[in-house]
């Protein structure tokens, strides 16, 4: 018995589990694994992929409270490029993000055409674990007929392979920052804008379900005018970033969900920063003067756990979101309230989002300008901390 979309839809499922007086969902997992031919059970946090023979994927979800399931099938067709054949993707740097891309891709049935790393060891590795070609030479596999990759090399090398790839006809999603310096950001612009690719950038923050409810909220007046946002993104320290500081790689974020939520652009920037562990910043705090409405950002290697939160006050209430629990608590005089919406890895709609871009010829929620601006006050930041740093204005 094969698993697939034609000889098991959600209606068989349902029957199976009916005729086997299956309740728990692991069991159901366990029972269809043995009549799986040539595919996969792999456990991620509460959700068990299951990919078919034809290329069809979906996942369970595993039932851990005594409440009913309200989604136990999801099934997603290959995606097809414009020309009516499979997307062929490919993600060049499969460090821990590059990885993600890959599993992402592989949910939304994406042909993933290969893997690039200068590991080598590496790139078979994970190669191997998707059935792919591994590349150490990122042009090799920007030679395969990509119709799109995924970039997260070191923000050092951005500029290189953007170029490269849209040199080969690729669209590309470049994780953030867009790069370094606002000129080589331009180039990517410039060169993406030339050949009508897609150019996208990964402030994956955007696509979390709060943040968009968060947005939605502001939107409708229910805090009232909005006169202040205060973020923390605070974690352990990542001895992995060497070629940028923590305004650069991790501000950044928060940096552009200020800028998305308010809709405006800061009018000055202030900055201070740390440079015990990371010679260029491991410990900053930013301020943004958008006129009437302020921000401040706190970002820091040191805390011994990771917190992800914002606070957003207006005259009207008061919002608190945890980004990592995707929770919205609003308070207003005398009352709480507690927004619903459909929670969701931010990354999975951020990937969907790049795919349906490419196959409707639609502009990205997140351009290069987008990209561009948001590096520029990050680089405004850090110049200013390091000034202080240097003369104590």
């Amino acid at each position: 018995m094969y698993f697939d979309s034609c000889s098991f839809g959600i209606e068989h499922f349902l029957i199976f589990l009916n005729h086997h007086g299956i309740k728990n969902v692991l069991t159901v997992a366990v029972e269809l694994v043995t009549r799986i031919n040539n595919s996969c059970i792999r456990k991620k946090s509460y959700r068990h992929s299951i990919i078919g023979k034809n290329g069809t994927s979906g996942y369970l979800i595993t039932n851990t409270s005594k409440e009913p399931l309200r989604r136990i099938w999801t099934m997603s067709a290959k995606q097809y490029n414009k020309k009516g054949v499979p997307m062929r993707v490919g993600v060049i740097g499969v460090g821990e993000m590059g990885q993600n891309h890959l599993r992402i891709y592989r949910e939304l049935g994406t042909e993933i055409t290969g893997v690039s790393d200068l590991n080598e060891e590496r790139a078979r590795k994970i190669a191997s674990q998707y059935e792919t070609r591994a590349f150490t030479n990122y042009r090799e596999l920007l030679s395969q007929e990509l119709d799109a990759v995924t970039i997260a090399v070191p923000t050092s090398k951005h500029k290189e392979v953007a170029l490269a790839a849209i040199s080969n006809g690729v669209n590309i999603l470049i994780e953030k920052p867009i790069t370094d310096t606002i000129f080589h950001a331009d180039e990517i612009i410039k060169a993406a804008e030339k050949t009508g690719l897609k150019l996208m950038v990964g402030h994956i923050e955007r696509f979390n379900p709060v943040v968009k409810k968060l947005k939605e909220t502001i939107e409708d007046g229910t805090l009232g005018k909005v006169i202040l946002l205060s973020s923390r993104r605070v974690g352990p320290f990542a001895s992995k970033i060497t070629d940028t500081g923590i305004i650069i790689d991790l501000a950044t974020h928060d940096i552009d969900v200020a800028r998305y939520i308010i809709a405006k652009e800061p009018l000055e920037v202030f900055a201070k920063f740390s440079n015990i562990k990371n010679k260029k910043g491991d410990c900053a705090l930013i301020v943004l003067d958008f006129g009437e409405m302020t921000a401040a950002i706190e970002v820091n290697w040191f805390t011994p756990h990771k917190i992800r939160t914002m606070i957003i006050t207006g005259t009207e209430g008061i919002a608190y979101v945890n980004y990592i629990e995707q929770s919205l608590e609003i308070y207003k005089t005398g009352c709480k309230m507690i927004p619903r919406f459909e929670k969701g890895e931010p990354l999975k709609f951020e990937l969907e989002h790049f795919i349906e871009c490419i196959k409707l010829n639609k502009q990205p929620m997140i351009s290069g300008y987008d990209g561009l601006k948001t590096l520029e006050i990050a680089l405004e930041a850090e110049a200013m901390a390091q000034r202080i740093r240097v003369t104590g204005e």
